[in-house]
């Protein structure tokens, strides 16, 4: 993990300053690679709640925690867009040696991912294989609890020791404290006990999702929601990745992997020569990243909600990284 730290430190000076002392941001070239992450599309409730009305499955279009038509429809038009962005570096058609795609080991992700290279490589050409406009590319993925790279679930010991001392530190205290009024009435209405932030996210989260779906919000919701909930949900995302060692453990090894990608790129030694690495992950993931690169503003990343790390080129023949 230090090792990765040091590169990234090594890496953002070294390609938006090398060759020259002068470096000119309006000059900030074409793009020669990048690294994209995004959060899954719209999904179901991953689930209810014990007092939740809404919580017969039948009531939704998929099953719980499932990609809806929705979701699926929102990638298609991101894959399209990334296509449309990135039309000077890419081919017509798939290539195996052009892009490489990594998911989490969760339905909804890989689903996203699939609906996205829909979107990015319609079939052309020999790769028409039927009247139906798609064809299958690979999407990578490891067990869900083996993964420390982009779902962040494989256990480490030590994260969890750092996440439970923040947790267990005075401004968190203080914050649960001054929210024990509402955990209590949260607790009392929804049929399970609610004692932290992350907890009260969840139930935020189904609420906000059954409002979307135009499903008849319980009477006991309108004095907390959204007003009283939002900014406490919001909060919640900071916490995985909140300050440094987190953030090392977290998504130390993600962001090492993109830099060395670009430092391989940029030295013409990567290999295969590809041109995207793209991550299908979730809301935490998109937040604990831009929390790492100190970007995030608390909320909750959205459906399809992109982060782009960009290689560039410019006239200087200088090698530029941009966040997008």
């Amino acid at each position: 993990m230090k090792f990765f730290l040091s590169i990234i430190t090594i890496i953002w000076q070294t390609l938006l300053f090398n060759n020259s002392s002068a470096f000119n941001a309006d000059d900030l070239g074409t793009v020669i690679f990048t690294n994209i992450l995004f959060r899954h599309g719209d999904r179901t409730p991953v689930e209810p709640y014990p007092n939740d009305p809404h919580k017969n499955e039948s009531e939704w279009p998929v099953p719980f925690g499932q990609l809806t038509p929705v979701g699926m429809h929102q990638h298609l038009m991101l894959g399209r867009w990334i296509r449309s962005r990135y039309r000077h570096l890419i081919s017509d058609e798939y290539s195996l040696h052009e892009i490489y795609v990594r998911s989490t080991d969760v339905d909804r992700t890989l689903m996203s991912a699939e609906a996205n290279l829909a979107g990015i490589y319609p079939p052309k050409g020999n790769q028409i294989w039927d009247s139906i406009k798609w064809m299958p590319i690979p999407v990578h993925t490891t067990l869900e609890y083996e993964d420390n790279l982009l779902a962040g679930k494989k256990s480490c010991p030590r994260y969890n020791y750092e996440l439970k001392k923040l947790l267990n530190s005075p401004i968190f205290q203080k914050i649960n404290r001054q929210n024990a009024q509402l955990y209590e009435y949260l607790s009392k209405n929804v049929g399970k006990r609610i004692n932290s932030l992350q907890e009260l996210e969840f139930i935020y989260n189904i609420l906000w999702i059954e409002d979307l779906y135009n499903k008849t919000l319980p009477e006991w919701t309108k004095s907390i929601y959204p007003e009283q909930l939002e900014p406490l949900a919001y909060l919640s995302f900071t916490t995985s990745a909140y300050n440094k060692i987190l953030q090392r453990l977290k998504i130390g090894l993600l962001l090492g992997e993109m830099v060395r990608h670009m430092i391989l790129k940029s030295e013409d030694f990567l290999e295969p020569n590809r041109k995207i690495y793209m991550y299908s992950g979730h809301d935490e993931t998109v937040a604990n990243f831009l929390m790492g690169l100190n970007l995030f503003e608390p909320h909750c990343p959205p459906y399809a909600a992109t982060v782009l790390i960009e290689l560039r080129l410019n006239s200087q023949n200088q090698h530029v990284v941009t966040v997008s």
